[in-house]
């Protein structure tokens, strides 16, 4: 129980993990492609961007003079649009993708931490261990409660023993004194009657 409470697990937290991880894992990789994509759009030879204007250019030329020639002109430009964003997004993604090896570290120790509870408790779900681990929990305070409670009865046990005890003892002292009074009582009788010498006792267990 201690072991999955430490490793304070979080639903898909594992999912997240190995996305992150497959991303550092392959940055290198990640980084040189992206840049090759931002070169179709910005080398001198041949230029995507650059390309497009010219033809809206030329389409925008002769537009007036056939139909939907306009229309045309319209979906070269919002081709450009489309474009000129994909390249600024390609731009900023090149500029995040960095190889961090302590942050990968990291995340591989997790997984493995993660993967090593998955088969110790024969799941592959984080949301199954959450589930163990309050089942465990509930177990455990049950059994605390059980403790407790055991705890509690053996105090009034103790306590009502003692009473008895006390009761025991002044019931004692209580026959001990009564008898002693009777055997009084019988030997001043029997003294009475021409006994002098006559004996009487009580034996109080």
């Amino acid at each position: 129980y201690n072991e999955l409470k430490n490793a304070n697990l979080k639903t898909n937290e594992h999912t997240e993990l190995e996305q992150e991880q497959n991303r550092l894992s392959h940055s290198e990789e990640i980084a040189e492609n992206l840049k090759l994509a931002i070169s179709r759009f910005t080398k001198e030879e041949f230029n995507i961007i650059d390309e497009l204007h010219a033809a809206k250019q030329e389409v925008t030329t002769v537009s007036s003079y056939f139909e939907k020639g306009e229309e045309l002109v319209n979906r070269i430009q919002s081709s450009l649009i489309d474009l000129e964003d994909l390249s600024q997004d390609l731009i900023d993604k090149t500029e995040l993708v960095q190889y961090d090896p302590d942050r990968l570290e990291s995340i591989n120790k997790r997984l493995n931490l993660i993967y090593s509870l998955q088969q110790k408790h024969n799941t592959t779900s984080i949301d199954d261990l959450l589930t163990i681990e309050n089942d465990l929990e509930d177990e455990l305070n049950a059994i605390e409660s059980f403790e407790e409670d055991l705890k509690l009865l053996e105090r009034k046990q103790k306590e009502l023993f003692e009473i008895l005890n006390e009761k025991s003892l002044e019931l004692h002292k209580k026959r001990l004194y009564t008898a002693e009074k009777i055997s009084e009582q019988v030997i001043l009788q029997l003294r009475e009657l021409g006994m002098p010498s006559a004996i009487f006792n009580i034996n109080v267990l």
